[in-house]
């Protein structure tokens, strides 16, 4: 926490390209401000079992829910933005 931002590193390698910047320089980030992303839950997220197989050998659990995600503010003006993306290039 840096003057009241969070980083959070990622590991999913498909989140950001990592194709900016050159040669051994590469980097991405975005910054997130107040209400720049909404949430609509139209299932809540659950724990769901599969019907045992292979004799109750095999066992499996999931977490199944339907979620949307979208920006509030998809266009803005001087000193506006609530989604800032960060580039090396």
């Amino acid at each position: 926490m840096v003057e009241n931002i969070k980083f959070v590193e990622v590991n999913h390698t498909n989140a950001l390209s990592g194709s900016k910047g050159s040669g051994s320089v590469l980097g991405e980030a975005l910054i997130f401000g107040d209400d720049a992303v909404t949430m609509a839950i139209v299932e809540d997220p659950e724990l769901r079992a599969a019907i045992p197989a292979d004799f109750g050998r095999e066992k499996a659990v999931a977490w199944y829910g339907v979620l949307e995600f979208g920006l509030v503010w998809d266009t803005s003006s001087d000193g506006e933005a609530r989604v800032i993306r960060v580039t090396s290039a």
